[in-house]
């Protein structure tokens, strides 16, 4: 369980995060595990609004660390299959365009923890983010979840976990 700093014996977050784009908008998941792999929180998001899948994966973390902040996570590895995404903040290059910008943006936040990591997964690996990526979408909303989840979501972690 959370303590009241958001830390657990100084141990890592794993946070991963996937996105979709579609004609109606744009759909996040985002899952917040502890360093022993069980689910913390979660979250699906509907944005009215479609972008291409870059800018959607990008703005996907920034709202991944936003809610990492939120809950004062303070060592936390972010997950994700955008390798694109990845590899920018990852290599904190000079970079002019409003792409750049927003790196440097997503670099700012990351000094409010006390250990970031970003890395690539591959997408076989997040069955509890597609399914609320695909759940926020079919119903056009927001859901939010702590450790008392609901069964459809309990049985896409227990796949996860396989």
């Amino acid at each position: 369980e959370l303590s009241a700093s958001g830390k657990i014996d100084g141990r890592f977050f794993k946070i991963n995060v996937d996105v979709a784009v579609k004609k109606r908008g744009t759909r996040l998941g985002i899952i917040i595990r502890d360093s022993d792999g069980f689910v913390l929180r979660g979250r699906g998001m509907f944005k009215d609004r479609a972008v291409n899948s870059e800018w959607a994966e990008l703005d996907a973390l920034i709202e991944d660390i936003s809610f990492a902040r939120s809950l004062n996570l303070n060592k936390v590895n972010f997950e994700m299959d955008c390798t694109s995404v990845v590899n920018r903040v990852r290599k904190a290059r000079a970079d002019i365009t409003f792409f750049g910008h927003r790196m440097k943006e997503v670099q700012n936040m990351s000094v409010s923890f006390s250990a970031f990591e970003i890395r690539w997964i591959n997408r076989c690996c997040k069955k509890v983010v597609d399914f609320l990526c695909n759940w926020s979408l079919k119903n056009c909303c927001n859901l939010d979840f702590d450790m008392d989840y609901s069964g459809d979501i309990h049985n896409f972690i227990i796949l996860d976990a396989s």
